[in-house]
This record gives C-alpha cells, sequence and structure tokens, in this order.
C-alpha cells in the first residue's frame, strides 16, 4: 500500500513516551503529523484517519498494562480500516498485557494493528532505572523500527498479533493510602498539579488531594509541583516500589513485533 501521511498519536504524562515518538519520527524523510492527547482539553476535537494513512500509538505501561484511562484517550479518535503501530513505552521493568490492551482498543476505534513495540524510557517512580531513556542507541532502533514498518507496508507484507495476551502481570494498582498527594505545609495551591494531570483527578481549588476514581498513578502531579509539594506520602510506598523493581536494574533493549 502507498502511504499518504504519517501520524503520531500518543498519550505522555512525563514526557517518555513523546521522546520515543520523536525517535520513531526519525525514521521517516517526510514530515509526519503529532497529536499529544495527554491532557483532557487537548481530546475534545475528533481526530479521523483514512485506510492510506500510516498512525503510530504510544502509550505509557504502568503494571504491565496500558493507562486506566485508555479506552477514554482513544474515543477522540476515529479511522476506517487504518494501519496503525502499536507502541508501548515501560521503565525497564516488564510490558507483560499493555501491547494486548492497545490492540482492543484501536481495533474498537477502526485501526487494523499491523506491527508493535515495546520501547524503553526512563522510570519516572525510580529515575535511577533507565536512566536517560531512550538513548541515541534507542533512537536509531525505533527509527529503523519505522522505515522497516513502512517498507513492509509498502510491500503488502504484514500478518500481525499483538503479543502479551496470555502474559501474568502486576495485578491490581495502588488504592487509596497510596494516591499522590499535597503536603499540607509545602503545597502552595498554586494550581500547577492540576493543569498537568492528564486525568482530570485534581480539582484546582483542592490541589492537595486526588480523585480515587480518576488518578491513574502517572506521577504527573509530582514532576510538575514546583515546590516538591505532591508525593506519594505512604510510607509503604517506597517499599513496594523497591520490591517491584528488584529485577529491573539491568538494561531491557526494545521489542520490536510484526
Amino acid at each position: 500500500m502507498d502511504i499518504n501521511q504519517v501520524h503520531l498519536v500518543f498519550f505522555s504524562p512525563c514526557g517518555g513516551v513523546r521522546r520515543v515518538m520523536d525517535a520513531l519520527a526519525g525514521g521517516f524523510e517526510s514530515a509526519v503529523r503529532s497529536y499529544d492527547l495527554t491532557l483532557p482539553g487537548a481530546r475534545e476535537a475528533v481526530l479521523q484517519f483514512g485506510s492510506d494513512d500510516l498512525v503510530f500509538l504510544g502509550f505509557p505501561v504502568y503494571g504491565g498494562r496500558a493507562p486506566r484511562n485508555a479506552r477514554q484517550v482513544f474515543a477522540s479518535l476515529e479511522a476506517n480500516r487504518t494501519p496503525a503501530v502499536l507502541v508501548s513505552v515501560y521503565g525497564n521493568r516488564a510490558w507483560e498485557r499493555s501491547l494486548a490492551d492497545l490492540d482492543g482498543f484501536a481495533r474498537e476505534r477502526g485501526f487494523v494493528p499491523v506491527a508493535g513495540a515495546a520501547a524503553l524510557a526512563q522510570h519516572v517512580l525510580a529515575p535511577h532505572i533507565a536512566t536517560g531513556r531512550p538513548d541515541a542507541d534507542d533512537a536509531a532502533a525505533l527509527a529503523g523500527f519505522a522505515r522497516e514498518v513502512a517498507r513492509r507496508l509498502g510491500n503488502g507484507l504484514w500478518d500481525f498479533t499483538a503479543p502479551g495476551a496470555d502474559a501474568e502481570w502486576l495485578q491490581g494498582s495502588p488504592r487509596g493510602a497510596f494516591l499522590p498527594a499535597g503536603d499540607p505545609v509545602l503545597c502552595r495551591e498554586c494550581g500547577r498539579c492540576a493543569a498537568f494531570c492528564p486525568a482530570g483527578a485534581i480539582e484546582p481549588g483542592n490541589p492537595r488531594v486526588s480523585d480515587i476514581k480518576k488518578c491513574i498513578f502517572c506521577s504527573a502531579c509530582t514532576l510538575a509541583c514546583p515546590y516538591r509539594a505532591r508525593t506519594y506520602p505512604h510510607p509503604m510506598m517506597r517499599v513496594l516500589v523497591t520490591e517491584h523493581l528488584k529485577n529491573a536494574h539491568f538494561r531491557k533493549e526494545a521489542e520490536f513485533f510484526f
């Protein structure tokens, strides 16, 4: 098939997915179009894609799964048998069922997944893990993958099944006391955390608390706070993270699927 336009569509609360998508764009000589759907306001208009478009769909991995609000993000997309490349970005632990999740959401919106990638980015809760990734080696591999996707599509070569549907994963997510919150002493109620929350889980008028029904535990609010007032206050959170990541210290490389 002939590709009319390449599109990058992504959800990137802490910037890792955006950097991976930028690296994928490096595989194309012609300009690509990017759509950052991280903040709720960016999803108000519906994006439509045709059968001669190629769309890369990028999402972070949380506990081995796609974000809890991924279906809401996909709701702003409409495709007409549009070839799609699924891109899961994880922090060097495991991507588990995330690609299978994205496959289901993409097909619901009219996409036809033709390839997939499990790429690396610096871990948000433990920045000493996968520090600085994606790095130059990652960027080269991702650009090469993008070129190979285009080559295969041009030759009509694809028979893709998303991996991970039967994988084990860390079931459940922290809830209740494990929610990020604003320190009552340090918080100045500037509202920056609310402005950067991709799930609309923080009310600007009450920024010290998070809505348990909406929070996706992405940590965007903790990074956005200029006063370091927003943290995960529960004392067991550090223990949970340490145990969760105990086998994530050796370097992993991106995996590509066709």
